[in-house]
């Protein structure tokens, strides 16, 4: 590798220069990873948060299922779920963070006809709402699981490039520059030693 190194002061310089810019882009690097961590902690509780919603919600629909079977009859508890019109779409949209693109899923609203509502019992329609909760709860808990996946890759690849910088790169270059400095001091002292040498011929000759 030596070999390849011209020990010139333009190397140097140049050496110095990368030298540089790849400590500026160790940092930055760093204070990424650090970011990025901050931001997994915050979705890992969210996503804490958000289990335990999504279990109390499913607690609340089962136990209003099972209320409207006993209060309708299954087939008429289902029967209005059924019937209830409109939909619900979601989207799988992104967020930037960092350079790193997260998920952000949105889940429409339901349009309810209120045709589908009329005389049905307080039960079913408390039934359906509490699904329909209960949805809103898984939705929101999967986008948490997903944007902790797509962290810790990230931290993971960030984690490799920083260590690379700082356990290779730099001190490569580190120990190309000192190379550099330690043969151009070593030419020096040869010309000046060459040089006295000539001039002590010189004057032996006057």
């Amino acid at each position: 590798m030596r070999q390849q190194i011209k020990p010139t002061r333009a190397e140097l310089r140049d050496t110095k220069r990368r030298l540089g810019i790849v400590k500026r882009g160790h940092k930055l690097l760093q204070r990424k990873q650090e970011s990025l961590m901050v931001e997994l902690f915050k979705a890992l509780d969210t996503y804490r948060k958000q289990e335990q919603e999504t279990e109390a919600a499913y607690q609340k629909a089962l136990g209003a299922s099972v209320t409207a079977e006993m209060a309708a009859g299954r087939h008429a508890a289902w029967g209005y779920a059924m019937t209830r019109t409109g939909k619900k779409t979601l989207a799988m949209q992104t967020r930037q963070y960092m350079g790193v693109t997260l998920p952000a899923y949105k889940l429409s609203d339901l349009e309810v006809s209120t045709s589908a509502i009329s005389g049905e019992l307080p039960q079913s329609i408390e039934a359906a709402q509490a699904s329909e909760d209960l949805l809103g709860h898984c939705v929101a808990q999967a986008e948490a699981e997903a944007a902790i996946a797509v962290l810790v890759d990230e931290i993971e690849r960030t984690k490799r490039r920083v260590n690379a910088l700082e356990l290779k790169v730099i001190p490569q270059l580190e120990e190309n520059a000192t190379f550099i400095m330690s043969r151009l001091e070593e030419m020096e002292r040869e010309s000046l030693f060459s040089l006295k040498r000539i001039r002590a011929k010189l004057a032996t000759r006057d």
